[in-house]
């Protein structure tokens, strides 16, 4: 377990050191993102419309970190923005079971160990921030390719919901 903390500490460290942050015109939104990876998201938005986003995610048994880089895009209406963008993920499954029917109709359980996923994102979302009140709301599509230790792969489009601080 430590070394898969390691490796995710060191995977948002590079990912954060690599981007070049002006602290100046700029703007820092923490929050929630709602979904089918539920979790923590902390974006960073530049004064030349591209972020970077870290989202510390759960799902069934699992914790995921994911980071990507994003590019801003004005939708003409004041405070809503396009954004799209790619980035890595990590993740960890504890334990997995799964349920299934045999042929005479009895029920049975297949559990897996924990085992390591890494995997590749894209990003696309429309976001809302208001600007009387530092809030921001997003609807997003993060499709992710993973492949595991396990020696299996899993795409999903993952939709979410932002609910996010803006200051």
């Amino acid at each position: 377990m430590k070394t898969i903390k390691n490796i995710i500490i060191a995977f948002l460290v590079g990912a954060i050191c690599s981007y070049n942050i002006n602290a100046q015109d700029s703007h820092t939104e923490i929050g929630l993102r709602l979904g089918e990876s539920t979790g923590l998201t902390f974006k960073y938005i530049s004064p030349t419309d591209k972020a970077i986003e870290a989202i510390i995610g759960m799902w069934n048994n699992a914790l995921n970190v994911t980071v990507l880089s994003e590019k801003y895009v004005p939708t003409g209406f004041t405070g809503i923005n396009w954004y799209y963008g790619v980035g890595a993920q990590a993740g960890f499954l504890t334990n997995h079971y799964f349920y299934v029917v045999n042929e005479y109709g009895k029920y049975y359980d297949i559990h897996y160990g924990g085992y390591l996923g890494f995997g590749i994102d894209g990003m696309l979302g429309l976001e809302l921030k208001i600007p009387a009140v530092p809030f921001a709301v997003s609807v997003e599509l993060k499709p992710f390719a993973e492949i595991n230790t396990r020696g299996t792969s899993y795409f999903d489009p993952d939709p979410g919901l932002g609910l996010k601080l803006a200051f």
